[in-house]
């Protein structure tokens, strides 16, 4: 297995401890952060969405910022 694969799977089993059923959404956003973009989530209300961006950023040692845009 490749190191960035490695790494990938260490992370989203870190966010996957904190936040169940999203490993689509927390693959997507690494994707995105690997490749210097930015991640826009938009779901209903109160299925984690801050609570799964909030673990990612811990585990791989980030701050976390949110813009809330309603």
């Amino acid at each position: 297995m490749s190191e960035v694969a490695a790494l990938t799977q260490r992370i989203v089993a870190a966010v996957e401890r904190v936040v169940i059923g999203k490993r689509e959404a927390v693959s997507n956003a690494l994707c995105a952060l690997f490749a210097e973009g930015h991640v826009l989530i938009e779901d209903a209300p109160g299925v984690a969405k801050t609570q799964l961006v909030k673990s990612l950023a811990r585990s791989i040692g980030l701050d976390f910022r949110r813009i809330q845009c309603t």
